[in-house]
């Protein structure tokens, strides 16, 4: 593109020219740490929380909504509660029913159950308890039980700042076109 511009179009302005080169070296560190930070974001915990909202959506796992009176009984493939904060996972459900998602795919899930919430709680992707487990004692009709406790905007996705501009590293590799 920059050698049409020269010989075509006859822009031969040597500062125009070192700008152009610069702004396509920019773009292609950009797009390196783009892939890197891509790379970096499929941890065990993300995978697990995108697996789980997959099945969510597509109806083959599902949620109660603790505020819902009008359907009092268990729904068909629950793997947990939810209220106006937090998403309540029944830890040992959910993980079982990724992993037999992974497995349909031919695939098998990274690491163990524990391993999985020990990194969510790390990234701060569930709330833990006060002695910093990754499950947190809740009662919910009645039954007081440990739940993987995760903040509605963690699995919804809102909030994420996916159009979030990359800034050029300060590492940068020399620009092999100067």
């Amino acid at each position: 593109y920059i050698r049409y511009q020269q010989h075509v179009l006859g822009m031969d302005d040597p500062e125009f020219i070192a700008g152009m080169m610069q702004h396509a070296w920019d773009n292609i560190v950009r797009n390196c740490a783009a892939q890197t930070q891509d790379v970096g974001e499929t941890s065990p915990a993300r995978m697990f929380l995108d697996a789980l909202r997959e099945m969510v959506i597509n109806g083959t796992a599902t949620i109660k909504d603790l505020g819902d009176q009008e359907h009092l009984g268990i729904p068909k493939g629950m793997v947990g509660y939810k209220d106006s904060r937090y998403y309540y996972f029944l830890p040992d459900v959910s993980f079982s029913v990724v992993c037999e998602q992974y497995r349909k795919k031919g695939q098998e899930f990274p690491g163990t159950r524990l391993a999985m919430m020990q990194r969510m709680r790390e990234d701060g992707m569930c709330v833990a308890d006060k002695d910093g487990k990754p499950t947190k004692g809740k009662s919910i009709n009645g039954r007081t039980q440990r739940y993987l406790t995760v903040p509605l905007h963690v699995f919804d996705g809102e909030g994420k700042q996916q159009a979030e501009q990359l800034s050029i590293p300060v590492d940068v590799p020399d620009n092999p076109f100067k």
